[in-house]
């Protein structure tokens, strides 16, 4: 399969990294949040900083990974369903482009790659349900 870069939707296939990026970020935050407010409570008071940070080196890169696969099938779908013609083409460069930022903007690590692999799986699903789902 060649990939004709004259048939991708460029603003689309941004938005789709963005919205893949976004996902990814919002939630990760929005866990970490929610669980800096769980110890709050527990404390009755000011939260563990410590805890907090610990949950989010631990967890948060493993939740963020997850999500960031999440987004990029979201972001992918969306991207697909704009194009008219290279429909799975699209929606695999929403997964290429994220995968590229995150390991332009990581250190190597199991997660990285995790993520990595999350971004590209996802954007190839994404492309290939929106071309299945194409009259």
């Amino acid at each position: 399969m060649s990939v004709d870069f004259a048939n991708i939707k460029w603003k689309s296939v941004g938005l789709g990294v963005g919205i893949a990026f976004l996902i990814s970020i919002g939630v990760t935050l929005c866990v970490i949040t929610g669980y800096a407010t769980y110890l709050g409570f527990q404390a009755r008071g000011t939260p563990d900083q410590e805890m907090i940070g610990t949950f989010a080196n631990g967890a948060g890169v493993g939740i963020a990974a997850v999500f960031t696969g999440i987004g990029a099938f979201t972001g992918s779908l969306y991207a697909a369903r704009k194009a008219d013609t290279d429909v799975p083409q699209n929606g695999m460069m929403v997964g290429v482009i994220t995968a590229v930022i995150i390991l332009l903007l990581n250190t190597l690590s199991i997660w990285t790659i995790v993520s990595v692999l999350l971004a590209l799986g996802g954007g190839w699903l994404g492309g290939k349900f929106a071309a299945s789902k194409q009259p």
